[in-house]
């Protein structure tokens, strides 16, 4: 049961990964972009865990469910509940063990930079007593890339890049 929720979510989260989680940033380095993504992730509450400035990549950490706030979370029991209760008919909707993993990778182009964001959960408490998922609810990985790219172009246009 939970395992086939967590495949459904698999399944729709790269269809949104694929359709949000890809932009490119004309005019912008790598450089650039990552040193924006670090500051990005400050103010949404996500630690570097790790970073490669040669390979172009980032990894951040937080609680689950950041750096979505708790109406954040309403919204996608809302619009996640039924479907996952086809699946968990006791579904409980609780991240206090859980851990938000982000990885972004950032590619140089001819015109600026690629960059991509993927996400997963990553249980961090007693697995004598749960099975977990470790996939978001795609309603939390849409708002969860909506937010990151957000906070990120906010950052790009205070370092007075033109957005494209």
């Amino acid at each position: 049961m939970i395992h086939d929720l967590n495949d459904d979510w698999a399944t729709k989260n790269r269809l949104i990964t694929t359709r949000l989680g890809e932009k490119n940033y004309d005019k912008v380095s790598k450089t650039e972009a990552m040193n924006a993504m670090v500051i990005a992730f400050q103010r949404l509450g996500v630690t570097v865990v790790n970073s490669d400035k040669n390979v172009g990549l980032i990894v951040g950490q937080a609680p689950a469910p950041s750096p979505l706030t708790k109406a954040d979370m309403n919204i996608v029991i809302s619009a996640e509940d039924a479907n996952a209760k086809k699946f968990v008919p006791i579904m409980v909707w609780n991240f206090k063990d859980f851990e938000s993993d982000y990885s972004v990778s950032f590619l140089e182009t001819s015109n600026g930079v690629q960059v991509n964001v993927a996400g997963k959960l990553r249980f961090v408490g007693d697995r004598s007593a749960i099975v977990p998922v470790n996939q978001f609810p795609p309603k939390a990985l849409e708002i969860g890339l909506a937010k990151i790219y957000d906070e990120f172009e906010k950052i790009l246009f205070i370092q007075n890049r033109t957005l494209k």
